[in-house]
């Protein structure tokens, strides 16, 4: 609501223009060149332009809204009191609610990629109207919302299923979720790419490494620095032709126990990363693809839906917030020079490194 109040406030007026702000009638200064720097046609399209995108956003914030009031709805027959649903609980209360939450967080799997959407719609207009913007605290808050949202749903419907630990995985081998994202970033890059480097861990003990954490958020931030690793790597082969193969991708285990912190380290050979590419990593809805990737295009076109590499501009914003939530963080460093690791020679490019805490009691950070 405070995203829709806030876009509600912002018209074509905000552009520096001869319509004036009053709180009475608006008055049109009949002027050869209303705005600095472009002709009058020009501003009359940027206003229309401006105008048009604040409804097709509009839209969406209350299409947003709407969904999660909704989510309320569906919800309040297991809270009211009239409909005891929680006092009962049952074996078929339970069945409801676990049912329930599936169904939550069903609807709101999209949500990401709609807010994506929106703020790309508005950082495409930054050059006609600077008054026009989302704050950025909103939409953060709104993203960590929703992963809240994702979390409680699985962990109940964990719960219900027999799980133990429910959304959280207790005592977890590392080296599963570590293999399972090779794989799936592997089969990703190989489906866009048609090749996908190899990938070597270096840490003999990976095997003995045991650790608490929400496994589906970890497989999505090591697949995410898997996939840009690969991409990167892949970029850098094309410079030596097409039919070259990648250069190959290391991982390395830092665990300090003392500490109580456990970091995965992934480093690639690849192109690298700059100084400009660094600070808009993390940057949510930023993507260095100039192609968007559109669901229902990838549907017509393959019958599913393949997962890209790159262009959704929501990975590293995400498992950055994902690390944070629970104590740890998403870095990024580029190497300039190589280096010698366990007898390994690894060239330049830019490692990606998870930092995660191996302590079981942790605050939830929001």
């Amino acid at each position: 609501m405070d995203m829709i109040e806030q876009i509600s406030g912002k018209t074509a007026s905000a552009l520096e223009g001869p319509v004036s702000s009053t709180t009475g009638p608006k008055t049109v200064r009949a002027v050869n060149q209303p705005v600095q720097g472009i002709s009058f046609k020009e501003w009359i399209d940027g206003s229309q332009k401006v105008e048009s995108a604040k409804g097709t956003i509009l839209r969406s914030l209350n299409d947003l809204e709407m969904l999660h009031a909704d989510t309320f709805s569906i919800t309040e027959h297991l809270l009211s009191n009239d409909k005891p649903t929680i006092k009962r609980f049952s074996n078929v209360d339970q069945s409801v609610l676990a049912a329930t939450f599936e169904q939550v967080r069903s609807r709101h799997a999209s949500t990401v990629e709609n807010m994506a959407d929106i703020v790309l719609l508005m950082r495409s207009l930054e050059n006609i109207n600077h008054g026009m913007k989302l704050d950025d605290q909103l939409v953060d808050n709104f993203l960590r919302d929703r992963l809240g949202t994702q979390l409680l749903c699985d962990h109940y419907v964990g719960l219900s299923k027999g799980k133990a630990g429910g959304g959280i995985s207790v005592n977890c081998k590392f080296e599963d979720v570590l293999t399972d994202a090779i794989l799936d970033a592997k089969d990703v890059c190989d489906a866009n790419y048609g090749k996908a480097p190899e990938v070597h861990i270096l840490d003999a003990n990976l095997g003995n490494y045991e650790i608490t954490l929400i496994r589906p958020w970890v497989h999505y931030i090591l697949c995410e620095l898997f996939k840009n690793g690969m991409t990167s790597s892949v970029q850098k082969a094309s410079f030596e032709g097409h039919s070259a193969m990648p250069p190959d991708m290391f991982v390395r285990i830092h665990h300090n126990e003392s500490q109580e912190t456990f970091a995965c380290e992934i480093l690639d050979q690849g192109i690298g990363i700059n100084e400009k590419g660094h600070e808009r990593a993390f940057l949510f809805a930023e993507s260095s693809s100039q192609q968007r990737w559109d669901r229902l295009d990838e549907q017509q076109s393959y019958g599913m839906v393949r997962q890209p590499i790159t262009s959704l501009g929501v990975g590293l914003s995400l498992s950055q917030m994902m690390a944070q939530m629970f104590g740890g963080s998403v870095q990024l460093e580029n190497r300039t020079e190589e280096i010698d690791y366990s007898n390994v020679r690894i060239g330049t490019g830019c490692s990606s490194t998870v930092h995660l805490s191996s302590c079981d009691e942790i605050e939830y950070n929001i």
